[in-house]
């Protein structure tokens, strides 16, 4: 189990506005005008003086903040803003406004757009202005300026979107989209009865928060990171009958200058050029009413092996599809499996909310299985699920782990209701 503190919580809470307004401006030509406001609180908080943890208990749970080595040599943490509790907090606001015009002439379709981008993102007290570092007597032992404001700016984006219909199961998707001055971001689809290839190019900025942070534990900047460059093939055939559904697929990526939070929880970049490949196949398989619905899928990094995942994953489902016996009743009532193999997963911490790598603990390889039923009746629907079988009469979560010292959910019977009031 997690070494969680007593008195820490951490949440999140999201608001989205959507306005998408369109109008026909003459024969197959639409004008449209698409707004998003979005914004996002992350908060976390540990009040050490009310707490009973030992200082030794609370270096385990914070393992990567700083620390100073009194003149006994006895270590303690260092904190940023107080050495009582913890407070930290950011809110990010992005408003999206997008025009554009779309059309369409025989089997061509197209969609282009402009789109200015407002963000603004801050320390959720914005009236901190010094860091002061102390030790756990209370004492400063540096201090420095700093600003509540860790980004904000505004964008300018032009993009488009292109679709042709060669034939009725042929069909070419190409998008783009460019943030000027800087990113871009290009992708192409091709469709056909017996297989689809994508590809993908992008070259992103660094996100906000590996740029730039401040809590009570952490401080970075990192002005002088470099735009990660991405280029992405895939590629995926079908084989179908009346019984039998075969897929398989392939994924092959690159990846230059790509950014990771590191052993210490830090953003860090690389300069090694990633590659990693995926392979795997979907089958599907249906008697009357009983079907089943395999996916096994292998994963190699060739060289640097910054990105973490499992070399081998597997899902099974066998399901019974409308077995009850009214007509108007749809159901899907059957069983699920999962397998991966064990791999160093990446650690978390939550008081960064961050995944961050990690060399000394494996994620043991296990099985997981569910029970599920769902009932669809019109527009009303009733689902239920039996979570992780197998840990019914079973203490050993350590087996269980999604990450380290993260156990997987436990036995549990989870269910709800989703009513659509209109056709």
């Amino acid at each position: 189990m997690a070494k969680l503190s007593n008195r820490a919580r951490s949440w999140q809470t999201h608001n989205n506005f959507h306005l998408y307004q369109q109008y026909k401006i003459g024969e197959g030509l639409i004008g449209f005008a698409v707004s998003d406001i979005n914004r996002q609180r992350d908060a976390y908080s540990d009040l050490f003086a009310q707490d009973s943890l030992s200082i030794i208990t609370r270096q385990n749970y914070y393992p990567f903040t700083q620390t100073y080595t009194m003149q006994n040599g006895v270590v303690f943490p260092l904190y940023n803003f107080s050495n009582t509790s913890t407070n930290d907090g950011t809110i990010y606001w992005q408003i999206d406004n997008k025009i554009g015009w779309k059309g369409r002439w025989r089997k061509f379709n197209y969609q282009v757009y402009y789109k200015n981008r407002i963000y603004d993102f801050y320390l959720t007290d914005r009236k901190l202005m010094f860091a002061y570092q102390y030790d756990n007597q209370g004492n400063v032992i540096s201090s420095r300026n700093i600003s509540p404001n860790l980004g904000k700016g505004i964008q300018n984006f032009i993009g488009g979107k292109m679709f042709l219909q060669l034939k009725d199961s042929t069909r070419l998707t190409l998008e783009a989209e460019h943030l000027l001055g800087r990113d871009y971001h290009l992708s192409a689809i091709f469709q056909s009865k017996w297989f689809v290839a994508k590809g993908k190019s992008m070259l992103y900025s660094p996100s906000l928060l590996e740029q730039n942070y401040v809590s009570n534990h952490f401080i970075w900047n990192n002005a002088n990171f470099s735009n990660v460059f991405v280029n992405e093939v895939e590629a995926e055939a079908f084989w179908n009958n009346k019984f039998l559904s075969v897929r398989p697929f392939f994924n092959y990526q690159v990846i230059a200058n790509y950014i990771y939070f590191n052993e210490k929880a830090l953003p860090q970049q690389t300069n090694d050029v990633l590659q990693m490949t995926r392979l795997g196949t979907d089958v599907e398989l249906k008697f009357g009413k009983l079907k089943t619905i395999q996916s096994a899928t292998y994963f190699q990094n060739i060289g640097s092996n910054l990105f973490r995942a499992p070399a081998l994953s597997y899902t099974g489902r066998v399901f019974c599809e409308d077995c009850l016996y009214k007509s108007r009743i749809k159901s899907q009532i059957g069983i699920e499996a999962s397998y991966k193999t064990n791999y160093l997963a990446n650690a978390y911490l939550p008081v960064v909310k961050q995944y961050h790598l990690q060399n000394t603990r494996l994620v043991q390889e296990f099985w997981y299985l569910e029970a599920f039923m769902n009932v669809k009746i019109d527009n009303f629907r009733i689902f239920g699920k039996f979570i992780n079988l197998l840990n019914f009469r079973r203490a050993d979560y350590r087996s269980y782990e999604t990450t380290p010292d993260y156990p997987a959910m436990p036995f549990t019977f989870t269910f709800g209701i989703d009513w659509m009031f209109f056709n």
